[in-house]
């Protein structure tokens, strides 16, 4: 052991080592939000599916498991053994979640950082228990080894290292939100609210249309893009009333003209688009200035034509590997699932030397689409870039009928997310949801022109590029931070030798 360093229990190195509530509180539908073991996910808490309980229930639970910044929570039932640091004040209960109560920010962090390490997960793996579903009995958290350095400068100078490392990638997540963002706005707007073909019958039925309700000023200034007021509801009425009409039919105002009723919202909408000059004219040129109406899908912009989910790609399913494929030789590559997909490449993955078929090989940028898990933290589409693997069962891998169509693809199965979450919900049980091929043939979506792909290409290419050169910076700065972590809380590494490494990063 190091001059200055120490192995104590939890229980010694933190004010306490508690869990959380065992039993079930009802949910309600105001109240305090209640976590689990399953919200705990790549070392960070998403409480996008958590529940709530009731104000009684909740200081009920907290009467013994209280939770405060810089405490670090533990997942102790079904996956074993992910920390989570609580860097926020919290506002919610615990259940079946061990909880060390921290004696100080620097201490909380250390702590995190200790059980995120190679060695405190292999001590967790070893004292795990249960056949069915693991689990470890807070008797072995709260005497779980922890070794630290007794010099708290030294203790928070590697906290600070990590950290930094942490906040860089935590920065680059935060930077694809945003990019993932912009180009699901453009997406929508193009191919779910049809902004551009419903601006083209806008201007259209203004140049070719007098209307009583406008003045020649008004009609000026919406096609030159200057301020107007918006529309009347007796206006809007009398629009939708005309769509597929000639001559002098509806003749109090044409300006929506052709505009099917379910479009009339977005229409006016897009009326003060154009009034104000927010409208890209330039784009709309290149769209249809028509609807027609298909039997699957309804109304859908002119030229354009229906496809099923299922036929705008390939979508390979992931092959089954049970454990005695697993190997630990350097050669195996490792097996991704649903937790390598949101967490990388961890102490827990499996590796395998099989190869079942060159088709379940993934590689970086290559697109997956999870079908199965918990539906509202597992479904959804994802861009790898952790390096070659092999992809596990319940996860599609996406290939494409065309260089043409990835991006299309992409952003079409991102905005679907919701409709696979809410049909793998109506399929749930215990916590699990799925949905199939059979369920992704029935769905029906439509396929724009090669022009109209060409052109969103263009636009979001670099978007999409940008966020996978993020993705790959951050799997880079990951690997940094796991490699340096083991060695920094062991003392095996300098914290000047670690800092310089880091310093070019940060």
């Amino acid at each position: 052991m190091k001059n200055n360093w120490k192995i104590v229990p939890a229980s010694e190195f933190c004010n306490s080592v508690r869990d959380g509530t065992h039993d079930s509180p009802k949910q309600v539908e105001y109240g305090k939000l209640l976590v689990t073991s399953r919200h705990i996910t790549g070392n960070r808490l998403d409480l996008s599916s958590a529940y709530n309980i009731s104000s009684e229930d909740y200081e009920s639970i907290n009467k013994r498991s209280n939770v405060d910044q810089w405490d670090v929570l533990f997942t102790m039932i079904g996956t074993v053994g992910e920390p989570c640091l609580v860097s926020s004040k919290p506002d919610y209960a615990i259940k079946n979640i061990g909880l060390f109560k921290s004696k100080t920010e620097t201490h909380g962090k250390y702590l995190y950082y200790y059980l995120c390490s190679p060695e405190a997960q292999h001590h967790t793996e070893s004292h795990s228990q249960g056949t069915t579903q693991q689990y470890i009995p807070l008797g072995e958290l709260r005497k779980f080894p922890i070794y630290y350095p007794e010099d708290e400068n030294e203790m928070l100078a590697i906290t600070h290292i990590l950290g930094s490392l942490d906040d860089k990638i935590d920065l680059n997540r935060r930077m694809n939100e945003a990019l993932e963002g912009m180009a699901q706005t453009l997406f929508k707007s193009w191919f779910v609210d049809f902004d551009p073909v419903i601006d083209n019958i806008l201007l259209r039925n203004l140049k070719e249309y007098p209307s009583p309700s406008l003045s020649q000023g008004e009609r000026d200034n919406s096609l030159k893009g200057k301020a107007s007021p918006s529309l009347s509801q007796r206006e809007r009425d009398a629009g939708s009333s005309t769509i597929g009409r000639s001559g002098d039919e509806g003749s109090e105002n044409r300006l929506f003209n052709g505009i099917p009723e379910e479009f009339m919202e977005r229409a006016e909408t897009r009326y003060k688009a154009l009034a104000d000059g927010t409208a890209n004219r330039e784009v709309a040129k290149n769209f249809p200035d028509s609807f027609q109406e298909t039997e699957e899908m309804g109304w859908i912009p002119e030229g354009w034509v229906t496809q099923s989910v299922y036929d705008m790609a390939n979508f390979i399913n992931g092959a089954a590997y049970k454990g005695k494929d697993f190997s630990v030789s350097a050669e195996a590559l490792p097996v991704i699932k649903i937790a390598e997909i949101k967490g990388g490449i961890t102490a827990q993955t499996k590796f395998t030397e099989i190869n079942k078929g060159d088709k379940y090989i993934i590689n970086d940028g290559d697109i997956l689409l999870s079908w199965s898990g918990n539906p509202d933290t597992s479904i959804d589409t994802f861009i790898w870039t952790s390096g070659k693997g092999y992809l596990n069962q319940h996860i599609f891998k996406v290939s494409f009928h065309s260089k043409n169509d990835r991006y299309f693809v992409y952003y079409q199965l991102k905005i679907l997310r919701s409709v696979f979450v809410e049909i793998a919900r109506d399929k749930q049980t215990t916590g699990l949801g799925h949905f199939t091929a059979a369920d992704m043939k029935r769905l029906r979506v439509f396929k724009p022109t090669y022009k109209m792909l060409s052109l969103f290409n263009e636009v979001v290419a670099s978007i999409y590029k940008r966020s996978l050169d993020n993705n790959i910076t951050t799997k880079n700065i990951t690997k940094l931070r796991d490699t340096l972590l083991p060695k920094l809380i062991s003392g095996e590494l300098r914290i000047e030798d670690a800092e310089k490494m880091v310093g070019d990063i940060v």
